[in-house]
């Protein structure tokens, strides 16, 4: 009973030390995201269990360790078309410190730049299947969009410090529910409110069942 209120508060985001670390704060949508839309998708769930688990903890519940995580590539690609589509921070602010030639329009300087994270990532440079979830797409690396068409942490010399921090942090994360719990969801239909940082406006409709 207690691992299933933790996990609760986990995919609600109702942890008492958010305020403690900011960059938790800013994974949570993420974080929540991650099992519900690989639920959701019928296959992934699966294909991130077969991402080498038994090969690479066997039967041991063991900590997760910087080596498992470089191998599981699969999920890897997830937490990479999670963010695309659910990027934590869906505008980011730039402030022009100087005048900007854009496609043919001025930015002068001392104007401050809204960029659409969200926007980027559901972009057409990703294809006819921009709007779907399809993790398959991170494999086929010479289909993929510039590398500044996927900036939920931002992009250039201003990009997150915490990036590979909070990468190894969902996956570690994401192993350890997996490897504890069966997700289950037939809702493929998100609902967001924009603030600071992303938020659902209902809860996540999600079956979780222990795999004990």
């Amino acid at each position: 009973m207690a691992i299933r209120r933790a996990v609760t508060k986990l995919l609600s985001g109702r942890t008492r030390h958010r305020a403690r670390n900011r960059q938790a704060e800013r994974n949570l949508p993420a974080v929540r995201c991650v099992p519900r839309r690989a639920a959701a998708a019928g296959g992934g769930r699966q294909r991130i269990r077969r991402d080498r688990f038994s090969e690479i903890f066997g039967a041991m519940e063991r900590p997760v360790t910087k080596d498992d995580l470089s191998k599981m590539r699969y999920c890897d690609a997830v937490i990479n078309e999670t963010l695309r589509l659910y990027p934590p921070v869906p505008v980011i602010m730039r402030y022009a410190d100087r005048d900007l030639q854009l496609d043919g329009c001025t930015i002068p300087r001392g104007a401050t730049c809204a960029i659409s994270v969200w926007g980027a990532g559901r972009a057409a440079c990703w294809g006819a299947d921009a709007d779907q979830f399809r993790p398959e797409r991170w494999f086929d690396t010479l289909r993929l969009p510039p590398p500044s068409a996927f900036s939920p942490f931002s992009y250039g010399r201003r990009s997150c410090i915490g990036k590979r921090y909070a990468m190894a942090l969902m996956k570690t994360i994401l192993v350890h529910l997996l490897r504890r719990f069966k997700f289950e969801s037939e809702d493929n239909e998100l609902e967001f409110k924009v603030d600071i940082a992303l938020r659902t406006t209902r809860g996540h409709l999600i079956k979780v069942q222990s795999r004990n």
